[in-house]
Order: C-alpha cells, then structure tokens, then sequence
C-alpha cells in the first residue's frame, strides 16, 4: 500500500477520492483549508492553502507521500508550483480536474 497525500481530499469530488483509497488500505493524508473535515477515522488532516503551496513545502516534504493527488490544480503555474514542492520526493502525481475548467477557457 502507498502513502497517499491528497491536496483538496475533502469537497465535492475529493472527499470520495480519499474515502475509496483509504477503504483500499492505503495511508491517506489530506491538505485542506478551513476547519478539520469529516473524513474516515485514521485519516491524517494538514491544514493549508493550495495558492500558496511553497509555503508549506517543508510540512508537505516530511509526509513523504509516494503519491500525490492534486484535486485543486487550476493553471499552468499551479501545476509547475505542484512539481517544484514534489520534486524528489513523490514518486507519481495525478492531478484531476473538471469539464468546467474548459468549459470557462474555451
């Protein structure tokens, strides 16, 4: 099983995510902003905001995820900011995103 950290794990889309992993019997941490989520029990909570990744680039490092799963990417800078704070240290990130982000652009 991996060590899974999971940016934006507890909205519309992420909060499934991390359920059907944990229930898999992988390590889940989850990033998020805002108070603690309801989310299975053994799931680890860090608090943060996705806009400014850097900043919590030493915090995100230490949980030494083999995966990442970015539910929140929403630009070309978002994505490079993920692969910088990740670099070295993650060995796969997946980044999900909506219709609705191409939808907006065209």
């Amino acid at each position: 099983m991996a060590r899974v950290l999971v940016l934006g794990g507890t909205g519309f889309i992420g909060r499934f995510v991390v359920a059907r992993l944990y229930g898999a019997g992988h390590e889940i941490v989850v990033f998020r902003r805002g108070t603690p989520a309801e989310l299975p029990r053994g799931v680890r909570q860090l608090s943060g905001d996705r806009r400014h990744l850097a900043a919590h680039a030493a915090e995100l490092r230490g949980v030494a995820p083999e995966v990442v799963i970015d539910m929140i990417a929403s630009s070309g800078a978002s994505a490079r900011d993920l692969v910088d704070v990740f670099r070295g240290v993650a060995r796969r990130s997946v980044v999900v995103s909506s219709m609705d982000v191409y939808r907006a652009t065209a």
